[in-house]
């Protein structure tokens, strides 16, 4: 199991391809970049799939 952070990710593969593999847009790729989200993508099997680490509760 390979585990990224979603900047490192999408540095390497590319916006839009990223968003492809995960099923979002390019613009959500762009948006969670912007804001630092806390984002790692997983890839399993030949599966991508992401998730996200947050403060709960969130402010």
């Amino acid at each position: 199991m390979a585990k990224t952070t979603l900047l490192e990710y999408a540095s390497k593969n590319g916006q839009a391809k990223t968003a492809e593999l995960l099923g979002v847009t390019q613009s959500a790729i762009c948006k969670a970049l912007k804001y630092k989200r806390e984002i790692y993508i997983k890839e399993e099997d030949g599966k991508v799939t992401s998730y996200e680490i947050k403060k709960f509760p969130s402010d």
